[in-house]
């Protein structure tokens, strides 16, 4: 599948409100992961790839949760700290939003947890 100059390549993990995509920039020359807003409770995807809310009832719920994810995305573009996923670009399209973040590799807090004896402390 492609969204513009991104090609997906694979579904990396989903989410009550949303799905992550590694992807292949064609512009830069590098991969990516995209983050979709996508409230399964919510919505359903079209052939096309547009989603459609279900019903007339949960538009403002989508609504309101469409523009939270644009409005993270905006303010997270605007950061460039170590603490803080990048945002390198979003946009809105399919009746939905995207932003593009650095794909990084290793395992997840998840993966990492269930290595673990005891919590980790509060620096890790």
């Amino acid at each position: 599948t492609r969204l513009g100059e991104f090609e997906i390549l694979a579904l990396l993990g989903v989410g009550g409100f949303g799905m992550v995509y590694k992807a292949f920039d064609h512009s830069l020359h590098r991969a990516v992961a995209i983050k979709e807003f996508m409230p399964s409770a919510l919505v359903a995807r079209l052939a096309d790839g547009a989603l459609q809310v279900r019903s007339p009832a949960d538009q403002p719920a989508f609504l309101a949760g469409l523009n939270s994810f644009v409005g993270e995305a905006r303010l997270l573009a605007q950061f460039d700290h170590p603490s803080l996923v990048k945002v390198f670009r979003f946009w809105e399209t399919n009746n939905t939003a995207y932003m593009v973040m650095p794909l990084y590799s290793g395992m997840t807090f998840k993966q990492a947890r269930a290595q673990m004896r005891t919590p980790p402390p509060e620096e890790w």
